[in-house]
């Protein structure tokens, strides 16, 4: 393409040395700050494209001054990447202590061989200039398919007048290398780059014709490959230093990185404000900080989320956003999110009508979410199941153990134990389907009730008529004010209800809280459950035997989770009479019972 020079005096160039500006690292991107459960996570990210086609030295040492409508660019030879997309550019520019960014600017992207505008990218922003060159690095250009030969222009939108001409920045700035023809050009009209009433003289130009001592504009193109190559960066990233500070200007190094794209901050302070920055270090030279400011809550206990310091049956932090660590100890109670979660003292319900979480009891949760009070009782409700992050998995929760009369505000939430009770009214308990409010347990001298759930296999089920030990959730459903009566125990599964009374020997040997139940029923025809307790996994042989000794059936043989167990003994194919059932764990428990039989 011809280049003509119709015009003299358009535009001011400027020549400076400016040492020291030579190389530099892309910044990081989207840095991003959340709250963990055991401080602040900090992820961004990093991702420039394989390959760079720059035609400078990196030095910035000249800077140009286009007029209004003018722009800067590079055309740039691509026809050796063929399927190849123009992903982004870095430049360089310097307003010369003239105007403070930052600054308006256009990118134009043409097609040098069909004098066509492949795109026009519009109000992009360039960072201050005024006092000191500036780097613009990683700009996006959008995947835009290559052409052989693309010119990339640069035209700035903030205008400012001087000695009756009106100037635009950013001004792009050139090195101090030679000259390469065919490469550095001016445009006198991004309104008609190829002057289409003379498409042989278009409006774009070559430095060289406006000075014989222009030089190369410091303006780099991005590429990926494409066609399926493997990709290689044109620089390998070494590592990423993590700054912390009180504000912008005042940021320490805390930690450096190594090919990763996040840092977990445990000293983060609690319930302050703060700037976090990251910075790329590539071939040992530092980027621009990607800064970004957070605020750190007080990560709370469960005690301390329920907190009811003046004793008004109403938690301190109601309506408050908080951030909790729990441990989970019961399964969902509905078909979104209903657990309840405890520590070391008390609980709370978690709670949300429409995000669906799967959450095992003994998870330690750490949860972000608002704290409610529901029919008096205490709730952390959330409304995604991304402000529930499970910490850890596997332990057993933390019973108490308790009398009737100590079911209150205490306790609520938590899992606790109750011993030697028995139902009041078994004829109350509920059909299959359906939830139970009239159900209600003593120990002879206190009565509470029980909240039978439908979403447990509780309900339909025939509970034992002897007494037996209770391990439930004391729950809460009230509208007195105060909040202070109302309160159940939920079991969460037959296997809560433990049959205490008994026929014949009790355990030989209990070690920490193993435990062989009583059958039930017994006596029974033709077949009876068997139910044991393990506090921790263990490998389980349960056999049963006759009077005499001899083996009639082996129940069990094998590792067992931790936790509650069940089976059934089938006697249809035996006699009447007393029959042992006997446990042994390699955890050296061992416990044998007798039942009986009745045909």
């Amino acid at each position: 393409m011809k280049r003509l020079f119709p015009l003299l005096g358009v535009l001011a160039i400027t020549n400076l040395l400016f040492a020291g500006v030579q190389t530099f690292s892309h910044p990081p991107k989207n840095v991003s700050v959340q709250t963990v459960y055991n401080g602040a996570e900090l992820n961004w990210d990093y991702s420039i494209p394989d390959t760079a086609v720059s035609y400078n030295d990196g030095k910035a040492y000249g800077v140009w001054a286009p007029e209004k409508n003018h722009a800067l660019g590079v055309v740039f030879d691509l026809t050796t990447f063929p399927g190849a997309t123009l992903e982004e550019i870095d430049f360089a520019h310097y307003a010369r202590g003239k105007l403070a960014g930052p600054y308006l600017y256009n990118i134009y992207i043409y097609d040098m061989d069909s004098q066509t505008t492949i795109a026009v990218i519009d109000s992009m922003v360039a960072g201050d200039a005024k006092d000191a060159p500036r780097f613009e690095l990683g700009v996006e250009l959008g995947s835009i398919p290559v052409h052989d030969h693309v010119g990339i222009f640069v035209g700035g939108l903030t205008e400012m007048d001087d000695a009756g001409k009106t100037y635009t920045f950013p001004a792009l700035m050139t090195d101090s290398s030679a000259y390469k023809p065919g490469v550095n050009y001016y445009c006198l009209d991004t309104t008609d780059p190829f002057l289409a009433s003379d498409p042989d003289n278009p409006n774009i130009y070559e430095l060289n014709l406006f000075d014989a001592g222009a030089t190369n504009f410091v303006l780099d193109l991005w590429l990926n490959l494409g066609n399926g190559k493997q990709l290689v960066k044109a620089s390998e990233t070494t590592g990423f230093k993590i700054f912390r500070g009180a504000t912008d200007s005042t940021l320490t190094e805390i930690a450096y990185v190594e090919d990763e794209n996040s840092y977990l901050d445990l000293s983060a302070p609690e319930d302050s404000s703060y700037f976090y920055a990251v910075a790329t270090i590539s071939g040992g030279i530092p980027s621009t900080l990607t800064t970004v400011f957070h605020s750190q809550p007080s990560i709370l206990s469960v005690a301390e989320a329920i907190d009811d310091a003046n004793s008004d049956f109403v938690p301190d932090r109601l309506n408050q956003d908080v951030y909790v660590v729990g441990q989970v100890n019961s399964p969902n109670f509905g078909s979104n999110t209903e657990y309840y979660i405890q520590g070391a003292q008390g609980g709370l319900k978690l709670y949300s009508g429409s995000a669906q979480t799967s959450l095992e009891v003994g998870d330690t949760v750490f949860v972000h979410g608002t704290i409610d009070q529901y029919k008096g009782l205490t709730e952390i409700t959330v409304d995604s199941a991304a402000q529930i992050q499970v910490v850890s998995s596997g332990a057993t929760p933390d019973t108490i153990e308790i009398g009737l009369a100590d079911i209150g505000e205490a306790y609520e939430g938590h899992l606790v134990e109750v011993q030697n009770v028995q139902i009041v009214d078994s004829g109350v308990w509920p059909a299959e389907g359906s939830n139970g409010y009239d159900v209600e347990v003593t120990d002879g001298t206190d009565t509470v009730k029980l909240f039978i759930d439908k979403d447990t296999n509780l309900d339909g089920w025939t509970p034992p008529e002897m007494g037996f030990n209770l391990i439930a959730i004391v729950d809460q459903y009230t509208t007195s004010s105060p909040a202070n009566d109302g309160y159940s125990l939920r079991p969460r599964s037959q296997q809560d209800f433990n049959i205490t009374d008994a026929i014949g020997d009790q355990e030989t040997e209990i070690i920490h809280d193993f435990s062989l139940a009583q059958n039930y029923p017994n006596p029974f025809n033709p077949s009876t459950v068997i139910s044991y307790r393990l506090p921790v996994a263990s490998r389980v042989i349960l056999g049963v035997y006759n009077a005499i000794g001899q083996k009639v059936g082996e129940l069990v043989n094998g590792l067992q989770t931790t936790g509650n167990h069940t089976v059934t003994f089938d006697a249809s194919n035996l006699a009447s009479g007393i029959y042992i059932y006997h446990i042994v764990t390699d955890k050296g428990f061992s416990a044998t019972r007798k039942m009986l039989l009745l045909r």
